[in-house]
């Protein structure tokens, strides 16, 4: 500041300046017998460790801070040096301390709780505006000369030259006043800020003689584009996570509509993925810990969450507090929906389940035996190898449930545990309930868990209404948390723009608003809360607790302020209305952040967009349009000009008071190009030229139509700049987001192709077959385009996996009939081991003589059948098309070889078995083994006849 506007008290900065140095030389001392953290995490507090430390790391940049350099030129050069240049000088050393802001930043990323994309996005806000006036400082310099005395009083300011000055500033003889030394400093910071920001330099002018301004502008917009590639990146990762596993969920939905599912087992796998990501945030919690958490924390911390389910749990195995610890760790929780299956009676389930929250119904054949509550356990119990269960058990409320591997559960038991569970008669039916029922602590249940959600009861209601899509009060809330605010917001900002005759009528608007917002106000005292009351959840109605919301009172302020302009006739206090906008937060965390409206989160996105740039231009209008007097001198229009301006929509800036002036095109005085100003003729048209102008600065565009005349102008450039600036990140940021998430599966599909393609490259493969892979891959973009099933799919639970794999491919297990007549419990389960694969043209699937355990059901297209004749002659015998099958005996008989050729006649979706896939449940049912093999000896016998 001593070098541009703060020249003249630049004895009180220098004074300020001094202490700052003073704290930094005991900054230097105390940094010296700091103790430190080494590489091993250990503290270290010798002091000839803690000097060395700091001397190899934070004291050069320190004492450089601190180091008066213009004093040890002035020795060494014996040269005096000139006051300008000092602050110069001293404005470059002091950036030697930035590494503590950027440490400082960096502090306070470095914890899990925080945001820390959003604070490394405010560290280079600010490291960004400390460049900024360093430059501008600099530019200053090249433009004025200060003059002070000896006690540092200012006495004089000359104007060296207009160098880099805008052509139209309006700067007359060398003596500066002190509003010309602001004027310019305001410019230099819009100089500066233009290079930073890689804004159009407007009319301020380079010289090819002035090499330095030219470097620092480029220096300026290097740093630029590093930071904004930084901000990008973090605000993309920052969101992720949430955009990919809500699209894996809405990819499910389109690729089981597109397969025409049942509508119902569409709405369970989307019901039962949302309230997964209502419970998760889609973080695999059990991945994080596995991958960054050591195995004795990870311990601690699981029996930490699961301590009173499983001090539970110990209660019928008697294994003590090590058991507890053991099953903490293998433990995985799972979250199911009211109604939901967890486990089927007769399905081969090598899991043992531990209820953590909620009710769970067990039942065998349709018979209901036990309710199991917290610390109960059902699953094998017995043996590590899989067998059939004997109990179905499904959810009765919501349900957390821990879920181990029945080889994690058997070795953390010892032969007095397994004796326990084996005299426990309940054992016998794979479940143990316990004798004692836990009270669950009310703030650790599901149901407090999920509190949140909007619900009102309105005194004339007999039950609260939930604010879920389709309800009365989920509309109301769009309207008074969207709509209402932002259009409010709209007519406020735009009370001034508008002539004195159209006020009245958005002062009535307004009123009709003022109405939906104090019947807001008053319906949140009858909003529903959940509480807990003697150890119970319940729902209680809010009422005068509203008012120890701070929300209440701003809206209060915003009902009560603006009616001051009626007394004082200040439509300022309309202002006050802009409180309402932080229900705009409010309508982003419970519509935007889950599943419950895309629409809303496009929506808010586009409004909030909107409403910035109408709230910067009307910014304008009141900065810009609205002065006394013209700001400068308007020279006089040539007749030439004059022809090309439409003077029924124009008119020169003296005939109207006020108006947004815009610039006339360029034209010739004593040979030098000049231009003049004129201002729209109809005041409603100053909003179009102001918008004009935001729109020009939002996209850079080069156009000089509308310019910056004064001090207040500049200053609201520069403000409204750095605005723009964030918001082009912001849009940025959720374009490459939305473009990542739309085309997640193109780069991955396309990353694991090339890596495939140079795999075998390096392998040696001839061009041929390599040019064979490229075109199959290709051709498999073309006609999938990624809707394929989702790998979200294949992390459902069981039964539901069952549900969406049965409705998908059911029908072609059910086509053999050897097939047909397994039990049901076994196809349900074998039909989730089905693979799935795309076949173009003239491709041979498998060719007579080929061993490959495998068996194929055409899910799609045509399947030519040829066999090779005595005489050596191929000749197709038959077509399969759609819901044939072929290769059944070489699926089940390991070592036959296909009979016949099958090749492709068009594009050909196969469903496929293979032999290894499916032997667990061969081995887990040696019964159903016995009986299919049986049928299916007999068929390859007739078979083997025919041929």
């Amino acid at each position: 500041m001593p070098g541009g506007s703060g020249a003249y008290w630049r004895w009180p900065l220098m004074i300020i300046s001094a202490f700052c140095d003073c704290i930094s030389i005991v900054d230097i001392v105390l940094k010296m017998f700091m103790p430190y953290y080494d590489k091993r995490g250990l503290l270290i507090t010798d002091i000839r460790a803690c000097i060395i430390h700091y001397l190899v790391r934070g004291f050069l940049m320190d004492v450089i801070g601190v180091t008066p350099f213009y004093e040890l030129f002035m020795v060494y050069l014996n040269k005096e040096i000139d006051d300008n240049d000092v602050l110069l000088i001293n404005t470059l050393s002091k950036f030697a301390h930035l590494y503590l802001v950027v440490g400082y930043f960096d502090y306070l990323a470095d914890t899990p709780t925080v945001n820390k994309a959003l604070i490394m996005i405010l560290k280079w806000e600010v490291i960004s505006i400390l460049l900024m006036c360093a430059a501008s400082h600099y530019f200053v310099r090249k433009c004025i000369y200060f003059t002070w005395d000896s006690s540092g009083t200012f006495t004089n300011a000359t104007l060296i030259s207009k160098c880099w000055l805008p052509t139209f500033s309006d700067i007359n003889g060398d003596q500066l006043t002190q509003e010309n030394i602001r004027m310019i400093f305001a410019q230099s910071l819009s100089f500066a800020q233009s290079g930073l920001m890689r804004i159009d330099l407007g009319l301020f002018k380079i010289s090819r003689d002035d090499i330095s301004t030219a470097l620092v502008l480029l220096s300026l917009g290097c740093s630029f584009w590093c930071v904004l590639c930084y901000r990008l990146t973090l605000l993309v990762l920052n969101t992720r996570s949430n955009t990919l596993f809500q699209h894996g969920v809405f990819q499910l939905k389109r690729f089981l509509e597109a397969e025409r599912i049942e509508k119902h087992i569409i709405n369970s796998a989307q019901r039962h993925f949302k309230y997964v990501w209502q419970r998760t945030k889609g973080i695999n919690i059990q991945q994080l810990m596995n991958e960054r958490i050591s195995v004795v924390f990870r311990q601690d911390l699981n029996y930490y969450f699961f301590k009173k389910t499983l001090a539970a749990l110990n209660t019928l195995l008697q294994g003590g507090e090590q058991l507890e610890r053991q099953l903490a760790t293998a433990s995985v929780q799972m979250y199911f929906l009211p109604g939901q299956e967890i486990v089927r009676e007769m399905d081969l389930a090598p899991w043992v389940y531990v209820v953590h929250r909620g009710r769970i119904a067990v039942k065998r054949e349709g018979e209901n035996l036990a309710i199991l509550t917290k610390g109960a356990i059902f699953g094998q119990l017995d043996g590590i190898e899989s067998r059939p269960v004997r109990i179905s058990a499904e959810a009765e409320s919501y349900a957390d449930v821990l879920q181990l591997s029945i080889v994690d559960f058997q070795e953390a038991l010892d032969n007095e545990t397994r004796s326990n569970i084996e005299n426990d008669a309940q054992s016998k039916l794979d479940f143990m309930n316990i004798t004692e029922f836990i009270t669950e602590d009310p703030y650790d249940t599901i149901q407090y868990i999920l509190r949140g959600k909007k619900s009102i009861k309105l005194p004339w209601m007999q039950t609260h209404v939930d604010a879920q899509n389709g309800t009365w009060y989920s509309r109301w809330l769009f309207i008074t948390w969207l709509i209402e605010p932002v259009v409010t917001s709209v007519l406020v900002l735009s009370l001034e723009t508008v002539p004195d005759e159209s006020m009245y009528i958005l002062y009535w608007i307004l009123l009709v608003l003022d109405i939906v917002h104090f019947l807001h106000f008053l319906s949140d005292f009858f909003m529903m809360e959940l509480v807990v009351v003697k150890g119970e959840c319940v729902m209680r109605t809010l009422k005068y607790r509203k008012l120890l919301d701070w929300g209440c009172y701003a809206d209060i302020i915003s009902l009560v302020v603006p009616l001051v302009t009626f007394i004082w006739g200040n439509w300022l206090y309309q202002l006050a209305k802009l409180i309402r906008l932080r229900l705009l937060y409010d309508f982003y965390n419970y519509f935007c952040t889950g599943f419950q409206s895309r629409f809303g989160s496009l929506l808010l996105k586009f409004i909030s967009v909107l409403l910035i740039l109408h709230a910067m231009t009307c910014g304008w209008i009141m900065v810009a349009c609205r002065e006394e007097e013209f700001p400068v001198n308007v020279p006089e229009i040539p007749p030439h000009i004059n022809a090309t301006i439409d003077y029924s929509e124009w008119m020169h800036p003296r005939d109207r008071k006020g108006g947004c002036a815009t610039v006339t095109k360029t034209f010739q005085v004593e040979d030098k190009n000049q231009f003049s100003f004129v201002v729209p003729k109809n005041c409603k048209d100053d909003y179009i030229v102001s918008m004009t102008y935001i729109l020009v600065l939002y996209t850079h565009t080069e156009m000089d139509s509308i310019l910056t005349l004064n001090l207040k102008q500049v200053s609201y450039k520069i403000v409204i700049n750095f605005i723009i600036y964030l918001l082009d990140i912001w849009i940025l940021s959720i374009a490459i987001s939305a473009v990542y998430t739309k085309l997640s599966e193109l780069y991955d599909y396309d990353y694991n192709v090339a890596k495939l393609i140079t795999y075998l490259k390096h392998t040696g493969l001839s061009p041929t077959l390599l040019q064979t892979v490229e075109n199959y891959t290709k051709h498999l973009w073309q006609r999938q385009r990624g809707n394929w099933l989702p790998e979200l799919a294949q992390n459902a639970p069981q039964c539901l996996r069952e549900d969406i794999f049965g409705a998908l491919y059911m029908y072609h297990l059910m086509t053999p009939p050897l097939l047909r007549d397994l039990p049901h419990y076994f196809i349900r389960q074998l039909v989730t081991r089905l693979n799935r694969i795309v076949i173009f043209p003239g491709k041979m699937i498998v060719q007579e003589g080929d061993i490959f355990p495998c068996m194929y059901f055409i899910h799609e297209g045509e399947v030519e059948k040829w066999v090779t004749d005595k005489g050596g002659d191929k000749k197709m015998i038959s077509l399969l098309s759609t819901n044939d099958y072929f290769g059944f005996i070489p699926g089940l008989f390991p070592n036959s070889p296909f009979q016949f050729t099958y090749i492709s006649r068009t594009v050909v979706d196969v469903v496929f078995l293979r032999f290894q896939d499916w032997q667990d449940l061969l081995q887990g049912y040696p019964e159903v083994k016995y009986s299919l093999y049986t049928a299916a000896k007999q068929l390859k016998k007739e078979m083997m006849g025919k041929n």
